[in-house]
């Protein structure tokens, strides 16, 4: 039940992100494959700012939480006119071959130890001490509160928000699955990104080498945010890629 709390939660980010995308009028120049990636990033980032305009108004408690989860997830429905197109796009085209299939499965093994790291409590000393028991705080008193960090500063951050529905609805287990997961998000959105300039074999080996790296080994599977930032600034970089590309080359 925790899992599928968290798993309700990335389906609330593909929503948030999916209605962005669509007000932007940004799903007219993406694939719908692309809209569903660059949707789960965006929409962490719909989810945390909404979170944190809760906390001012002094309304973390489980009602609000499901309210923001529900909303979410009713974006899917700018899913609708894409799932077909979506089944279709999916299926890689060559068809995989050799190397690709074992690639998919070594992914799929990284995945498998993502999903017992995750299942596992947290034993990091910084998410323990700082990313996991700031969001802890902020349920307890039902609000945003001053935490004083001289490196840092005070100011609730972005990815720790969106930690609070997950603690408060699923407990410790819904928390860190959600980590994974949320981690998993910047994995896809690298593959999108990648099968515009590469085939479906390398994009796969750039993946897999992504999900590999100890940095995101030890990181996406725990309270660290910088894997998840990750996401937002290969999001902002290709966007901003793309847009001077188009300034400079409307045609």
């Amino acid at each position: 039940m925790s899992s599928m709390i968290a798993l309700i939660q990335v389906l609330a980010c593909f929503g948030f992100g999916l209605a962005v995308l669509r007000g932007l009028r940004a799903d007219e120049f993406t694939s719908p494959v692309s809209q569903l990636a660059w949707s789960g990033v965006i929409g962490m980032g719909v989810l945390g700012w909404l979170l944190y305009f809760l906390g001012m108004i002094d309304a973390f408690n489980a009602s609000a939480f499901i309210f923001i989860i529900v909303l979410g997830c009713c974006g899917l429905l700018f899913l609708r006119r894409n799932l077909m197109p979506i089944t279709q796009e999916w299926r890689p085209s060559p068809p995989l071959n050799t190397i690709g299939i074992i690639l998919v499965i070594l992914i799929g093994v990284v995945f498998a130890l993502d999903v017992i790291e995750a299942l596992a409590p947290s034993t990091d000393a910084d998410s323990l001490a700082y990313h996991y028991a700031i969001p802890r705080q902020f349920l307890e008193a039902g609000k945003t509160v001053f935490v004083p960090r001289a490196v840092d500063g005070a100011v609730p951050l972005l990815i720790q928000m969106t930690y609070l529905p997950v603690l408060s609805l699923g407990g410790e287990v819904a928390l860190t699955v959600w980590s994974m997961l949320s981690g998993y998000l910047t994995a896809m959105l690298i593959f999108v990104l990648a099968r515009q300039y590469m085939d479906s074999t390398w994009s796969l080996a750039l993946v897999l080498l992504f999900i590999s790296t100890p940095a995101v080994i030890y990181g996406a599977g725990n309270g660290q945010v910088e894997v998840r930032n990750a996401g937002f600034v290969v999001a902002s970089a290709f966007a901003l890629s793309r847009g001077i590309s188009k300034l400079f080359h409307p045609g």
